[in-house]
């Protein structure tokens, strides 16, 4: 059986909500003047989180339970900011998670059915949580290392590159083979670390 066609990056981040078509087509043109990859352009000038572009590159491979799992993480960050500043408790998360992933909304705007944060307040978490900047501070990376890491396992990174999509790949492909319970990549900047990529296997049903 012939494998179908992969869908173009570009389009499946506009169908998950992270880009918007006069987005695209402004990084389309960007993209053949650098000679990058669009995921990478993307994320090197933060105009999408290295999770929404990890999941898209989950689901153009055709492994939507990846995607799931890297969606899980994502919502599980920016649940995280919101206990963090007290904007909901502990419980307040469980049950807007539980309800996120039972209707397959956006967790944003469960928040804000639910009233606790206004859609302002989503817009904001979602831009920091991406590390998004004004259009006058956007800068391409530079000295940035991406470590693709088993969460509690300790010890050296799995794998050490310069760039985001190159680590992605080789998570997907340990995905593939060894399909561990979690994996992240986590962004070395500056002597500073953060997680930039998180997938959580999905409990099965």
């Amino acid at each position: 059986m012939a494998e179908h066609p992969r869908r173009p990056l570009g389009e499946l981040l506009v169908e998950r909500g992270a880009l918007d078509r006069h987005e695209l087509d402004h990084w389309l043109k960007e993209q053949r003047l650098s000679g990058l990859l669009l995921g990478e352009l993307l994320v090197r000038h933060r105009v999408v989180s290295p999770m929404e572009v990890a999941a898209a590159l989950a689901v153009q491979r055709g492994a939507d339970h990846v995607a799931n799992g890297i969606e899980n993480g994502r919502h599980q960050q920016l649940g995280r900011i919101l206990v963090e500043r007290d904007l909901l408790t502990e419980s307040g998360l469980q049950r807007v998670l539980l309800e996120q992933q039972r209707t397959g909304d956006k967790l944003g705007e469960v928040l804000a059915r639910r009233g606790y944060v206004s859609q302002e307040q989503i817009e904001e978490l979602l831009a920091e949580q991406r590390g998004a900047a004004s259009s006058a501070d956007i800068q391409p990376a530079e000295d940035v290392a991406y470590e693709v890491r088993a969460p509690g396992n300790g010890g050296d990174a799995l794998h050490v590159s310069d760039s985001f999509l190159d680590a992605s790949d080789f998570a997907f492909d340990l995905l593939y083979d060894a399909n561990p319970d979690a994996l992240e990549i986590v962004e070395v900047r500056d002597g500073r670390r953060k997680i930039a990529w998180s997938y959580v296997r999905p409990e099965s049903d």
